[in-house]
């Protein structure tokens, strides 16, 4: 659900004894090396097979090539093979790690974020780790995931669908969900889709009726971000919105492959191989996310990197010199090369709702 902190380690460099005794994920940036790319592999492995594989496959050989959002969504969300429907792991062991799984400090600055709401609601709340702060400022915790082997790891009481959430006064958190959200991938102008050929997923291109950036380049679009968002702050009558996620402030320049994988700790593979097998993800256009949020009637309060948030609460690793593995870790966290971003929005009267949207 973001950009992830995989478990291929990667030492920072630390001074002395630290270096050696502690390896911390590698935060894998947005670079070309880093990324994978949708051509078709030249090899057998994109034909793996998944209960998964075998419904895609009739799903397209009776109507034809799918959408990338729609290969995306169901890669992640599919009721019964999809990534997080199946339960992912998190943590430093597990698929990958988020910044809750990796220092207190983050949970404990997003509780500061919300504290004084009597309701919060975390949607994607991934492990629980993150709702597990949160409780501790004695506010009633409501987690909402669609993936049923996520919602089977929670041990606060949780919903499939904000559809069933009552209105309420409280806040909003949502730590790299956005990044989840399933992309319409356009290719110098025209759109890809998914179709079969020989057995094998491969992309097709289409014309589109999306207005990418560029008419040269890939960009991953999320026209879809209006109703998300509304949908999202729906049951908020008034109180804060707290979003975390990685990406920029505009959809790219289109020159770097923007969709990433990642499986059992480690880059993964083509996007369109073993579909349900790996983690996808692709960076927030959070210019997109801040105009819809002003669109739905919410002042935008703070917005900047995850550093300096963690900075307005007043949180700093020790000196180097007298950190513990710890303080290494949340150091890490700190890091401002690190393409993290967090928005707080508050709202004050109900949710716009434009129509057609």
């Amino acid at each position: 659900m973001g950009i992830r902190l995989p478990g291929s380690s990667s030492e920072l460099r630390l001074r002395g004894n630290a270096a050696r005794r502690l390896r911390l994920p590698q935060q894998p940036l947005r670079d070309a090396q880093r990324s994978r790319s949708l051509q078709t592999p030249k090899n057998d492995a994109i034909l793996t097979i998944t209960p998964l594989a075998t419904r895609l496959r009739q799903r397209i050989a009776e109507g034809g090539p799918i959408r990338f959002d729609a290969w995306m969504d169901a890669c992640l969300y599919d009721e019964e093979g999809g990534f997080y429907a199946r339960g992912a792991t998190i943590g430093p062991r597990g698929a990958f790690a988020t910044a809750p799984t990796l220092h207190p400090a983050f949970g404990d600055a997003i509780a500061a974020e919300v504290a004084g709401a009597a309701r919060i609601i975390e949607v994607g709340p991934g492990d629980g780790t993150l709702a597990a702060r949160l409780a501790a400022t004695g506010a009633e915790i409501l987690l909402v995931d669609r993936a049923a082997g996520m919602r089977a790891q929670q041990r606060e009481r949780v919903v499939a669908s904000l559809a069933e959430v009552e209105t309420f006064a409280g806040a909003i958190v949502a730590n790299e969900l956005l990044d989840a959200l399933a992309v319409r991938l356009v290719v110098d102008g025209r759109e890809v889709f998914v179709d079969v050929e020989d057995g094998r997923f491969v992309q097709v291109s289409r014309e589109t009726d999306l207005a990418a950036p560029s008419t040269k380049g890939r960009f991953a679009l999320r026209p879809a971000m209006h109703r998300y968002l509304a949908d999202l702050v729906r049951p908020l009558t008034s109180g804060r919105v707290v979003l975390v996620d990685y990406g920029n402030d505009g959809p790219g320049d289109g020159r770097r492959e923007p969709i990433r994988t990642y499986i059992g700790g480690q880059p993964g593979g083509d996007p369109l191989q073993a579909p349900g097998t790996q983690d996808m993800t692709a960076d927030v256009d959070f210019a997109q996310v801040r105009g819809v949020l002003a669109d739905l009637g919410l002042v935008e309060l703070w917005y900047g990197s995850q550093a300096d948030f963690l900075r307005r609460h007043r949180i700093a690793p020790p000196a180097s010199s007298a950190r513990s593995d710890d303080d290494w870790r949340l150091a890490r966290l700190m890091d401002d090369r690190l393409p993290f971003r967090v928005l707080v929005a508050a709202l004050r009267r109900p949710v716009r709702m434009a129509a057609g949207r």
